[in-house]
């Protein structure tokens, strides 16, 4: 079977179109996949590093606030004081930690849960 050159022509604009439908389709499901990640980071990656950061600090200004309690505890006001900001540095280190627990995946959350129980820690009454 011999092609005209019409024939020809109109075959290779019909391959080509169907590669453009193809690299389309493929560009579509890429484009939605890289969502579907921008949405991970956003509700995951971001509010955990925040948090890790916001607990590193308050670990700093617990040891500080300690430091300070040890040295000034002759003192009963900046004693109070300081010791004061110590239970409130503690209190957001343990805000922040649960806030991490909850950015976690599920099967996390399962393992969480069972370490509470195991240990007496959250255990419900």
């Amino acid at each position: 079977m011999i092609l005209s050159l019409k024939h020809k022509l109109v075959a290779g604009f019909g391959v080509n179109c169907l590669l453009t439908v193809v690299s389309s389709l493929f560009i579509m499901v890429q484009v939605q996949h890289m969502r579907t990640v921008e949405t991970q980071i956003n509700a995951v990656r971001i509010p955990s590093a925040l948090a890790a950061v916001r607990m590193s600090r308050y670990i700093s200004d617990a040891g500080f606030t300690f430091r300070n309690y040890l040295l000034y505890h002759s003192d009963p006001a900046m004693a109070a004081k300081y010791e004061g900001a110590r239970q409130t540095a503690w209190k957001n280190l343990f805000a922040q930690m649960e806030i991490l627990k909850q950015l976690g995946p599920p099967e996390d959350q399962e393992l969480q849960n069972t370490n509470r129980c195991a240990c007496g820690y959250g255990r419900r009454q």
